[in-house]
Formats: C-alpha cells, sequence, structure tokens
C-alpha cells in the first residue's frame, strides 16, 4: 500500500493510493504515534488512516466493492458506512482510541440514501 503524504485524507482509486496528511496537522509527533499515546490527536489520526486503508480494499484487486458514480450516490454512502465500520472495528482491535461521533448518525441515516426500504444495519442511538 502506497501512502501519498498530502494536505487532506482520501483515496485515490485512479492512482491506487492513500492520501494523508502529515502528523504535524493532527498536532501529533512521531514519538506519540509509536507508543499510540491516547491524545485526540493521535486518535484521529489513526482513526482516519484506517478509514482510507479500508476505502482502499475496494480496488478491484482486493475486495472490488462497487465503486460511486457520483459524489453522495447511494453506493458513496455505503462506501463512507463500510469505511467508518471498518475504521472502529480497526482502532478496537488495536485499541487505539478514535472520535466516531458521526457514525451514528452515518448509521442511521443510510437507509434513507439506499432507499429500498430495507435496513442494513440495525439503528443506533444518537
Amino acid at each position: 500500500m502506497e501512502i501519498e503524504y498530502c494536505s487532506y485524507a482520501a483515496y485515490s482509486p485512479s492512482g491506487d493510493v492513500v492520501m494523508m496528511p502529515t502528523l504535524e496537522h493532527y498536532s501529533v509527533t512521531a514519538e506519540q504515534i509509536d507508543r499510540n499515546a491516547t491524545t485526540d490527536g493521535v486518535a484521529q489520526y489513526w482513526a482516519t488512516l484506517w478509514h482510507e486503508v479500508v476505502h482502499w480494499t475496494v480496488h478491484e484487486s482486493r475486495l472490488d466493492r462497487e465503486r460511486h458514480l457520483e459524489w453522495g450516490d447511494a453506493i458513496y454512502a455505503f462506501e463512507e458506512l463500510v469505511a467508518e465500520l471498518g475504521s472502529a472495528y480497526l482502532c478496537g482491535y488495536l485499541e487505539s482510541k478514535g472520535n466516531f461521533s458521526t457514525l451514528s448518525t452515518l448509521i442511521n441515516g443510510i437507509d434513507n440514501l439506499v432507499g429500498n426500504g430495507t435496513q442494513m444495519v440495525i439503528p443506533c442511538p444518537p
């Protein structure tokens, strides 16, 4: 996996590269990252990195999930849910404290975006 450092976090399917802000963006030192300190900046860094790594698995050479055609469509919304849930699982498994304050909103809103009236996940309290 290739990580390119820039001013924003994203996964580029065309370049098959994860793009991440530098540690300074999160006000985090390399030493804090190495010892997995629990500051808000460290937690946000790891949660963001894992979110983008989960997007990286969408590539056709990996899990080959369906890719969205435009920003905000149902496939995009589902992919964001997959990335957020994956990030939460990875943070939990690796005992890193991520900030998932928007996860319940995303889970509760996914059915509206998919629009077929079926529940894909159990609703989550805010």
